[in-house]
């Protein structure tokens, strides 16, 4: 009787093993299986912002090779500044394009974007601040007007120091 008891726990001890070794397999499958899909999405993306890049500078250069050099001009602006290039020009598009129906000259525009982007990373900014930084001058830019919402709470809030330099640039400080 203790014989087959002790060949019963024996048993159970054997398919409990087998058992926790098949849990842990299809454990780490899912996590292979979730780090794996993860990354597809990540390459999915990225390809989908690539082939996109090139189209919004092409239909705002009116040219492919507008738009080469407006990408040329944002990668070496991004590796110079040790910034993501994909933000940064994701910031570009909106900032160029508002800047060329304002009737800016490319040159001003690029001149305006290397500064800001120059600043943000002097001062460490984060991706999303600079982000909000271009995209408050993108605003200001389309509407033709400064207004103290954008200067203060978007860009003042991003950038330190703007708002009293966009008072002193107004004569207002």
């Amino acid at each position: 009787s203790q014989q087959r008891l002790g060949n019963a726990q024996r048993a159970t001890r054997s398919q409990m093993e087998g058992i926790t070794s098949s849990v842990v397999a299809t454990v780490a499958a899912v996590v292979s299986f979730a780090a794996a899909w993860r990354v597809f999405q990540t390459t999915l993306g990225k390809s989908v912002q690539i082939d996109s890049i090139p189209k919004t500078f092409f239909a705002i250069q009116g040219s492919m090779g507008g738009a080469a050099i407006e990408m040329s001009y944002v990668r070496g602006e991004a590796q110079r500044l040790g910034l993501d290039f994909f933000a940064l020009a994701e910031s570009f598009k909106g900032f160029s394009a508002a800047t060329k129906f304002a009737n800016f000259d490319l040159s001003t525009t690029k001149d305006m974007f290397s500064s800001v982007a120059e600043s943000a990373s002097v001062l460490g900014l984060s991706g999303d601040k600079t982000k909000l930084v271009l995209m408050a001058l993108e605003q200001m830019v389309s509407k033709g007007v400064v207004s103290m919402e954008e200067l203060r709470r978007q860009l003042g809030d991003s950038l330190p120091g703007a708002f009293e330099l966009g008072a002193k640039a107004m004569n207002m400080g």
